[in-house]
């Protein structure tokens, strides 16, 4: 049984993940940290989630691999990945191929 506004956030910038935490508890979300791929699974593994916030780029299993193990386990889960770097070419398909539905412009180019 899900928490009703479970969310899981997969960031390893401490000050990151706090400020979404935060955020996330402001607008009513019940929010979960994990600061890499590794803890994600140990929280997925012991909660249910309705959406995961998952950071690309993270040491050890980054949000990539992450992703796609997520995608194996949990093909119904909504996975958000979230990158403070641009996308270079050819990474969007490599998103695909891990499982991600949905690419969103950058927050950037709404102020360009």
């Amino acid at each position: 049984m899900t928490t009703s506004g479970s969310v899981l956030i997969v960031e390893d910038d401490m000050a990151l993940r706090q400020g979404l935490r935060n955020t996330l508890e402001a607008a009513g979300f019940c929010p979960r940290e994990a600061s890499s791929g590794e803890e994600a699974f140990l929280a997925l593994h012991h909660n249910q989630f309705e959406t995961i916030l998952l950071d690309i780029n993270m040491h050890g299993i980054g949000g990539m691999e992450a992703c796609r193990r997520i995608r194996q386990m949990y093909p119904l889960l909504p996975i958000l990945m979230l990158t403070q770097y641009v996308m270079k070419k050819g990474i969007r398909s490599k998103l695909w191929m891990r499982g991600l539905t949905t690419i969103s412009p950058s927050l950037s180019s709404f102020w360009s």
